[in-house]
Formats: C-alpha cells, structure tokens, sequence
C-alpha cells in the first residue's frame, strides 16, 4: 500500500489579499471631500501606501482625476 494518498478535489480561485480595498475606500473619501489635495497618513512605509494608492488609480477609471504623488516621506492625493 502506498504511503500517501491523492483525493480529487477542485482547485479554491486564487485569493487577493484584502488590503487594497483600504486604498479604494481612501479615494473615495478624498472625492467626498471639497480639499483639492490631502496628505496620507497610513501606518505602512510610504513607498507602499504610494504604489498601491498609483495602482487602485490606474486600475479604476472613476479616478481618473485623481493623482498620486509622493514628495519625502508624504504621500499626496491631488484632485486635478
């Protein structure tokens, strides 16, 4: 008898890790508000709020006026 065992079953779809949906919820708020541009202040390094910010933009063309810009160790989000 063989040692291991190989049982049919069908493969799970592929998981996203849930945390972009903190950056989509972040631009949405920024619409909601009447500034032209805020200041992020998220608990992650810089580098990583602002590429995710850049990809939950290009990815959705509902935010196509909104840019992202990262000067030091702030991250913008600018309405244009």
């Amino acid at each position: 008898m063989s040692p291991y065992k190989l049982v049919p079953e069908a493969v799970p779809p592929a998981g996203r890790r849930g945390g972009s949906s903190v950056y989509t919820e972040m631009i949405d708020q920024f619409l909601a508000m009447k500034d032209s541009s805020v200041v992020v202040q998220y608990d992650r390094k810089p580098s990583t709020v602002y590429i995710s910010l850049k990809r939950a933009v290009r990815n959705d063309p509902k935010y196509a006026a909104i840019k992202v810009s990262q000067r030091g160790e702030n991250v913008y989000l600018i309405k244009e």
